[in-house]
């Protein structure tokens, strides 16, 4: 098993940089262009070969599972569970999530829109999905980020050589606002401006 994984590695590596475009397109680039930009920490991991952003969603920097295929964006029990004062956001759903197992409905709110933060790198998030019990995957994490958080970008890249993941664009207004959508909603119903 460990040696398919280093077999699986040097094929990731050998991609290079990948770069997905809000129109469809994607560009695959086998130069080096970073290699004398050493990163301090990395921001892209691989758990059982899916792919594992580190990402801020208001809770502060965090693991998500990247699911390009996912036209949604869910945030786990685990950071419903870090931050219970979301919940009334948009009311109660049924969430259906399915996978290669097949489908299965789960109990969640529906967040209209939410700041997400990517490093430096923050862009409003619409439609969001905020699970208020586990799925019982064990990789989880906090969530997976879907087509609904990286539409909210121009573009991103998954670099394989160094392990990171960044977005292009964004809006540095976002960033700037400091507060997540909970703490909004908990001064609107405290009656504090």
């Amino acid at each position: 098993m460990f040696l398919l994984q280093q077999h699986i590695q040097c094929g990731l590596v050998a991609l290079g940089t990948v770069t997905f475009y809000h129109d469809g397109h994607i560009n695959f680039s086998l130069e080096d262009k970073h290699s004398r930009k050493a990163l301090a920490t990395h921001d892209l991991f691989l758990e059982r070969f899916n792919p594992v952003v580190a990402a801020d969603f208001g809770n502060g920097e965090q693991l998500f599972i990247l699911d390009i295929g996912s036209t949604v964006t869910v945030l786990s029990a685990a950071f419903y569970q870090e931050d219970k004062r979301i919940i009334d956001v948009a009311g109660a759903v049924t969430l259906g999530l399915s996978g290669v197992g097949g489908s299965q409905a789960h109990p969640a709110y529906r967040i209209p829109s939410l700041i997400v933060m990517f490093a430096k790198s923050c862009a409003k998030v619409r439609d969001l999905s905020l699970l208020t019990g586990p799925t019982g995957d064990p990789d989880e994490f906090y969530g997976t980020v879907g087509e609904t958080a990286l539409n909210s970008f121009p573009s991103f890249t998954l670099d394989f050589r160094r392990m990171h993941f960044s977005v292009n664009g964004g809006k540095p207004g976002h960033c700037s606002d400091s507060s997540t959508l909970a703490s909004t909603l908990l001064t609107k119903k405290s009656g504090c401006s």
